[in-house]
């Protein structure tokens, strides 16, 4: 006999059941506390972004260390984030958007940390007629080179380091798209690899669509991926920072939008990389819970024992 199918039973569980009146009421003054809160939030709180930092090399898997931040926290009306570090001649310096309010466009900052904790004066290091975030930098053939985010021109830009700190020339565009956001590279199995979001047609965000692409060199040509979009995940697709490996695996940082914009940090284990294949796995998440002050961190990195962050920092508009 040929088996059959069992027959399919109606669904009944709460989930598909008309709501009480009760049931009701409850939800409305749930929804109403709520509404309330976040108002008086607003009134009360004001929020920004900043970098944090800890020095000290650890053993530990690398979210641990966050509970150990020092606070670089930018003047008020301006936000800093996206903090990527560079250890050069026995000398630290973090490079970070820095958004002032007002213009609505940002610019890449550097500043020089120091282990006794002072600190070097604000210097710009690279200003465009348009927005500017995320400056991921790497080393390739002797020089440095930085991949703003450029998503604002619709392009993934390379620029080359002609004096370090704050002299870079535009080395050449890597990738024109929609929005590309925080482009990502990284060397493995003989090919160079860059994650980068790119928004969807008629999509106000870009939080969610991973694209992958390889080459031979980081100059390209870039080739997208066989599966692209790789990931369509809100809640840990857009990079949040340099690849890195912990105890012999290839772990991605990446963005939770889920709640809010830069919620939190996901580590993905990466399982599988090749042209034609991708797969990874959330390991690990780093939360905004180790500062009551603390409601959001979509950034790590770490060089040499330097670890920096980025958090929104909530902080009362009166009396602060």
């Amino acid at each position: 006999d040929v088996p059959q199918d069992p027959i399919p039973q109606p669904y009944s569980a709460r989930l598909y059941m008309t709501p009480t009146n009760g049931e009701m009421v409850r939800l409305f003054a749930s929804l109403g506390l709520r509404a309330v809160r976040r108002a008086f939030d607003k009134l009360v709180y004001t929020e920004q972004w900043a970098v944090a930092y800890r020095f000290g090399a650890s053993t530990e898997f690398p979210h641990a260390a966050i509970y150990r931040f020092k606070y670089l926290v930018p003047p008020s009306g301006s936000i800093w984030a996206d903090p990527f570090p560079v250890s050069i001649g026995g000398k630290y310096f973090v490079f970070f958007e820095d958004l002032i309010l007002s213009t609505g466009r940002a610019t890449i900052s550097v500043i020089e940390l120091r282990k006794d904790g002072t600190r070097g004066a604000l210097i710009t290091a690279l200003k465009r007629p348009y927005h500017l975030s995320y400056p991921f930098i790497f080393d390739w053939q002797g020089a440095k080179y930085m991949v703003p985010e450029t998503g604002a021109n619709n392009a993934v830009e390379l620029y080359r380091c002609t004096s370090f700190p704050d002299e870079w020339e535009k080395e050449a565009t890597l990738l024109e798209a929609n929005d590309p956001c925080d482009a990502t590279l990284f060397e493995h199995a003989g090919k160079w690899w860059m994650f980068v979001n790119i928004a969807a047609p008629n999509v106000s965000v870009n939080w969610e669509e991973l694209h992958l692409y390889s080459a031979d060199a980081p100059i390209g040509p870039w080739i997208p991926h066989a599966q692209n979009p790789v990931k369509s995940d809100v809640r840990n697709a857009r990079p949040a920072g340099h690849l890195f490996r912990h105890e012999g695996q290839l772990m991605r940082p990446a963005q939770d939008c889920s709640r809010r914009y830069g919620y939190a940090t996901v580590l993905n284990r990466i399982d599988t990389l090749t042209m034609h294949e991708f797969r990874e796995e959330p390991v690990a998440r780093i939360l905004p819970e180790w500062d009551s002050k603390v409601v959001g961190t979509h950034t790590l990195n770490s060089v040499d024992g330097l670890t920096v962050i980025d958090c929104i920092l909530k902080r009362r508009r009166f009396f602060a």
